[in-house]
C-alpha cells in the first residue's frame, strides 16, 4: 500500500538496461581536457550575473528597510496622536505588516551576503587561473569547473 515508487531493484534494472541499450550515459571526469580560456570566460560571465543580482538585492533591501522604518514612524506618530488606538485591530495589522517587512529585509540582506560571498569565491578562482602558468591551469581547471558547475546548480 505505502511502497516507494522507485525501488532499488527497479532503478538498478533501468540503469543496467539503459547502459546496454545506450540510452543512459555516465559522465567521466577523469582525464578530460578543459579549455581554460572558455572556463575563465564562463567564470566572469557568472561573476557579472551575480553582480547584477547583488545590485538588485541591494535595491530590494534598501527599499524594504525604508518601508519598514517609515511604517514604524507612522505607527508611532498615529499612536502618539491617539488616532490609532492601542489594542485596536489596526495596530495588529500594522505590526504584522512591519514584521513582514523586517523579515523581508533580513532575508534579502542574508541573500545579498551569500551572493557577495559567492562572487568573492568565483573571483578568487578566476584570478587563480589567470595568474597560473598554462600547464598548472590545465591541471587545476577540472576542479574549478566542478566547483563552478556546483555553484551554478545551487544558486538558482
Amino acid at each position: 500500500m505505502f511502497r516507494p515508487k522507485h525501488t532499488i531493484e527497479a532503478v538498478a534494472k533501468e540503469l543496467i538496461d539503459g547502459l546496454d541499450e545506450g540510452t543512459v550515459l555516465l559522465s567521466y571526469d577523469g582525464d578530460e581536457q578543459i579549455d581554460v580560456a572558455a572556463l575563465q570566460k564562463d567564470l566572469w560571465v557568472t561573476i557579472n550575473a551575480r553582480a547584477r543580482r547583488s545590485q538588485r538585492l541591494i535595491a530590494i533591501s534598501v527599499t524594504v528597510g525604508l518601508v519598514a522604518f517609515l511604517g514604524g514612524v507612522v505607527a508611532l506618530l498615529l499612536t502618539e496622536q491617539q488616532t490609532l488606538q492601542a489594542y485596536h485591530v489596526g495596530v495588529g495589522g500594522l505590526v504584522f505588516l512591519l514584521a513582514g517587512f523586517l523579515f523581508g529585509f533580513a532575508f534579502s540582506t542574508y541573500r545579498l551576503m551569500r551572493t557577495r560571498e559567492g562572487i568573492a569565491d568565483l573571483r578568487a578562482m578566476g584570478q587563480l587561473l589567470k595568474d597560473m602558468d598554462p600547464e598548472s591551469a590545465i591541471r587545476v581547471a577540472p576542479g574549478v569547473a566542478r566547483r563552478l558547475r556546483k555553484e551554478k546548480e545551487f544558486s538558482h
